[in-house]
């Protein structure tokens, strides 16, 4: 547990200061008042009868610091929430475990399918793709430039075109990867590859009219750079990305991965809501400790004023006796106050 967190009341510390002095000008006056007839007299052996007043106030005092910081409501209320956390605690490290235990048997049979090399896979197929996508729309902006149309518009004809050759460079693979016969992957791959020439030239001819203005280039290099970033998505998409029967066998790997990703979410959050409450249990016990410590430490402090309440009696009474005697009962132990306990 870490250090007991401390708090005072000036409130009540400055109740009982007041009273205090209230109480001391009171034994004061009564010593006084007995003092003109030489009382006590020597021979009395019990103080109670002149100063019991004094040391019930006194009582009262430490019962009112008792009521005003009321450590028993506080030490129970500790006690039901140590109590009702230890349950939350003891089912939230049940789930944890559950969770953990299925996570290690779910993870042996993941670890055969290699699901996680798979998502890496397609997950870089994919940011390459992207990344084509984006350079190709910037890219054939300016072939749509000629047409004399806004900014707006001409970024709007190059992203649908990109788009198309995105899809078709993500398409043709896998068609050719679940192609029958080697008849039909070529068909493929002529098909594909017509449409790309066919599309390219008509870019690369409008991309030559843009900067002929300023100076001649040939279309074909803008042909081989849109064949390049088209070839470059097709591998991607062919090496790294799954075909149709490979996604079906790895469905039940992605399930289990995604119920361990989700589980190991879970857990985190049961892990902060365990931390939680661990927090809260300890901050109440800790301020429960420390009221105890304070409300015992106020009862031995107002006992010890009323020591010294008695004491000033006792002076006071023997500086004003005309017999000068002093009575036994001064030199009687005072009994001490009674202190609330703390059920």
């Amino acid at each position: 547990m870490k250090d007991v967190k401390r708090t005072t009341s000036p409130e009540l510390e400055r109740t009982i200061a007041k009273k205090h002095g209230e109480l001391k000008e009171t034994a004061q006056k009564d010593a006084r008042h007995f003092a003109k007839d030489n009382r006590p007299v020597p021979t009395d052996t019990n103080l109670d009868p002149y100063v019991g007043s004094i040391r019930a106030e006194y009582q009262k005092l430490i019962l009112y610091t008792h009521q005003f910081l009321q450590p028993a409501a506080l030490s129970a209320e500790a006690s039901r929430m140590v109590r009702d956390g230890k349950q939350k605690l003891a089912h939230i490290a049940s789930e944890i475990a559950k969770r953990i235990r299925e996570n290690d048997n779910d993870s042996y049979t993941l670890g055969k399918m290699n699901i996680r090399k798979f998502i890496l896979g397609a997950v870089l197929a994919l940011v390459i793709s992207l990344l084509v996508f984006a350079g190709e729309t910037a890219f054939n902006n300016q072939a749509f430039q000629v047409t004399g149309e806004s900014l707006i518009f001409t970024l709007a004809m190059s992203a649908s075109i990109s788009c198309g050759v995105f899809a078709l460079a993500h398409i043709a693979p896998l068609m050719y990867k679940s192609a029958p016969s080697d008849k039909r992957k070529r068909q493929v791959v002529l098909g594909a590859g017509s449409i790309v020439v066919v599309l390219s030239i008509a870019l690369a001819n409008l991309r030559s009219l843009f900067f002929s203005q300023e100076l001649t280039v040939s279309p074909v290099y803008f042909v081989i750079i849109n064949l390049f970033l088209f070839a470059v998505s097709a591998l991607c998409s062919y090496y790294l990305l799954p075909s149709r029967e490979e996604l079906k066998e790895k469905q039940e790997g992605l399930k289990l991965y995604f119920a361990i990703e989700e589980r190991k979410a879970a857990i985190e959050k049961l892990e902060a809501e365990k931390i939680k409450i661990e927090t809260e249990i300890d901050e109440k016990l800790k301020q429960d400790i420390w009221i105890t410590n304070y409300s015992a430490t106020l009862s031995d402090y107002i006992q010890k004023l009323c020591r010294e309440t008695i004491e000033e009696f006792k002076k006071t009474n023997l500086i004003h006796r005309l017999d000068r005697a002093v009575p036994e009962c001064f030199n009687a132990p005072v009994p001490d106050l009674e202190k609330p306990t703390v059920a």
